[in-house]
């Protein structure tokens, strides 16, 4: 593991978008697991700029939910909402890359994931309170 110190927002949102874009570049399938938040809204916005100067580019990536805080009435959870609307919805992400995650659905996600060649990149932001992703103190 390597720990990079970045000195405010701007900087780590520049920082992790590098490490993210430089994930999604590679010339072969690509399993990401991102998280929505503050944390990453930076990243996003600079990663969904290259998605769109460069569509098509990014065929190979693949987007699954590893935490989902689910939404009464509505057909998708927080963190699916809010990638859908910061990120795979402006950067032009096809749906068939997108493998949400939900209660029902769960196990056969882990086994398309585990053969699938697995995790290749995960991207969690830590909250002020000591949060990280949906697992909320108290």
């Amino acid at each position: 593991m390597k720990i990079v110190i970045a000195r405010d927002h701007e900087d780590l949102s520049r920082t992790a978008a590098d490490i993210v874009l430089g994930e999604m570049l590679h010339d072969r399938r690509v399993n990401m697991a991102l998280t929505a938040g503050a944390s990453p809204a930076g990243t996003y916005e600079i990663v969904t700029e290259r998605l769109r100067r460069n569509p098509g580019a990014f065929s190979d990536v693949h987007f699954y939910n590893f935490d989902e805080v689910p939404l009464a009435g509505r057909e998708h959870g927080l963190t699916l909402s809010a990638l859908q609307e910061h990120l795979y919805g402006p950067g032009g992400v096809p749906e068939a890359n997108i493998h949400p995650l939900t209660v029902a659905n769960h196990a056969s996600v882990a086994r398309e994931l585990h053969g699938n060649g697995g995790l290749d990149l995960m991207l969690i932001g830590l909250g002020a309170d000591g949060h990280f992703c949906g697992n909320m103190p108290g």
